[in-house]
């Protein structure tokens, strides 16, 4: 389900100028239908509340180490990536290229076809330009990241 909800994050520096402030134009003066509904407070508090159990900070940077890696695996075997980006959390991306050395951008239909492979096999990736990306769930598992890793390299092979 959805449930909107926004947010405004401030440093510590900025925040104590609001909270200082004696003069009372300190504030920051907006509000609107939904503003601090409780509804949205409790959808928020849940979510973070379980962001905290399941310590999903620590898994992101694990399971991207993973993902970073086979992905990283996957270029030594396939010369038509030309560059894999990610290795910092979740996200990450595969360039695909017809040469490697001058960095051609893969044709697409080349790109469309290990698209529809990745969502066959049971990944969803999406492309951007020669790209195929990747940002999958914090809650992602090993066994996961392996399967991912798998579709991709059918993927590939249609290619």
């Amino acid at each position: 389900a959805y449930f909107p909800v926004g947010a405004t994050l401030l440093n510590a520096k900025v925040a104590e100028t609001f909270e200082s402030d004696q003069s009372g134009e300190g504030g920051i003066f907006h509000g609107y239908t939904y503003s601090a509904h409780p509804v949205g407070m409790a959808a928020v508090n849940a979510c973070l509340n379980e962001t905290v159990r399941l310590d999903l900070k620590s898994n992101a940077a694990a399971r991207g180490t993973q993902l970073y890696n086979g992905l990283k695996t996957l270029q030594a075997e396939f010369d038509i990536i030309g560059d894999v980006r990610g290795g910092h959390g979740l996200m990450a991306a595969v360039e695909l290229v017809t040469d490697r050395a001058a960095k051609t951008p893969m044709d697409m239909p080349s790109l469309k076809r290990a698209h529809k492979a990745c969502y066959q096999s049971g990944t969803m990736v999406r492309m951007g330009g020669n790209n195929l990306l990747m940002s999958p769930p914090l809650t992602l598992t090993e066994a996961d990241v392996s399967k991912i890793l798998d579709d991709l390299r059918v993927g590939l092979k249609a290619i």
